[in-house]
């Protein structure tokens, strides 16, 4: 999601507050990775590649060759997981547990999500996802006021949501995956923040089970 100019620097602040002291570096790098949504940063090398898969800006329009709602609809529904964030060379700092539920209101597909971290600290974020100018927008709001946006792209069936500023480069792939036996909400990104030398990189990793009505792959409804 790509941060609404004005709004870094409190993310950065509250991602600070809760890393744990010997994650958070004394110095001039930003974060706002503990309240992503959801929203899964390995070492700098995975964070590379995956930038070469999804070198868009937010000028980016959606794939034509993918149905947008098609894409969208995929997620409908209510889940349930863990999302976790490493460091770029795989320590875990934090987990949060998430609840997210999508639906569809006319052409716009809303999202509201509660985020836990280990302290048992809520977050509460609602999100819109739709068409503005003939490209895929995602925009959040967290329950404290903060706004953000993310592009969005779709790349065979996978959905991409990223934003790049000044400070901050961050990418998202989100898919479902069905099999007999469930249905799985998976999620891989990365966020490089700060810049040069004093840049911190880390690796995100979701997973979340589709829960109620339609939560097996055979099952009906959007749960």
């Amino acid at each position: 999601m790509i941060e609404i100019a004005g709004d870094a620097d409190n993310d950065i602040r509250s991602m600070r507050q809760r890393l744990p002291a010997d994650v958070v570096r004394t110095s001039s790098a930003r974060h706002r990775l503990d309240r992503s949504s959801p929203t899964a940063m390995r070492c700098l090398a995975a964070a590379a590649v995956l930038m070469l898969f999804t070198a868009s800006t937010p000028a980016d329009t959606v794939s034509p060759e993918v149905p947008l709602r098609g894409a969208l609809d995929v997620f409908t529904g209510r889940w349930e997981g863990a999302f976790k964030v490493f460091t770029h060379d795989g320590r875990l700092v934090n987990e949060l547990h998430v609840k997210q539920h999508y639906w569809s209101e006319g052409k716009i597909q809303r999202g509201r999500f509660v985020e836990r971290d280990g302290s048992g600290r809520i977050v509460t974020v609602e999100a819109r996802n739709l068409v503005e100018q003939g490209r895929l927008v995602c925009r959040v709001r967290k329950d404290n006021g903060e706004t953000s946006a993310h592009a969005g792209r779709v790349t065979d069936s996978d959905l991409f949501w990223s934003r790049r500023g000044a400070d901050v480069v961050e990418c998202f792939r989100e898919r479902v995956v069905k099999t007999d036996a469930d249905t799985t909400y998976l999620i891989n990104g990365f966020g490089v923040y700060g810049r040069g030398d004093e840049a911190s990189h880390f690796y995100f990793e979701g997973r979340y089970r589709k829960v109620g009505a339609g939560s097996r792959a055979g099952g009906g409804g959007n749960g």
